[in-house]
């Protein structure tokens, strides 16, 4: 999940998160309670092993804000497709599709430093190298 609070805090927060694996399948889920500016955000991942070089990730995010400075900024959802396959045993190839339906454009979010591809409506396309020290 993705948000930026520059001026104001958010105060309490209670973040809960869990993961359940079985074999090749890793499912996880998060919720977060902030007490100011977001009125709440979830996720939920999913993750399959398809052999021991290759992997593939699906994630649904769901953020809705409550910002004073910022009332027209309602409600941010992302879907990221991912596939990662290992090329050594300490370098990952990680290619990734997010799809973004959001509320944020570049006139009402700049209490959240602005808008981005990763915050507003659109789709990116990531490629990474991971590497592991």
């Amino acid at each position: 999940m993705l948000f930026r609070s520059q001026d104001q805090g958010l105060e309490t927060i209670i973040d809960v998160n869990a993961t359940f694996v079985m074999s090749a399948l890793t499912v996880g889920a998060e919720i977060l309670l902030p007490a100011e500016n977001i009125d709440f955000a979830i996720g939920g991942t999913g993750s399959y092993k398809i052999s021991d070089q290759l992997s593939v990730t699906g994630r649904v995010d769901h953020v809705s804000y409550d910002d004073p400075s910022a009332p027209t900024v309602d409600d941010v959802f992302s879907i990221t497709l991912a596939a990662s396959y290992m090329l050594d045993k300490n370098l990952v190839a990680n290619v990734e599709l997010r799809i973004n339906d959001s509320d944020l454009t570049n006139t009402n979010s700049f209490a959240f430093g602005g808008c981005s591809a990763v915050t507003c409506d659109g789709e990116v396309i990531q490629v990474e190298a991971i590497a592991t020290f």
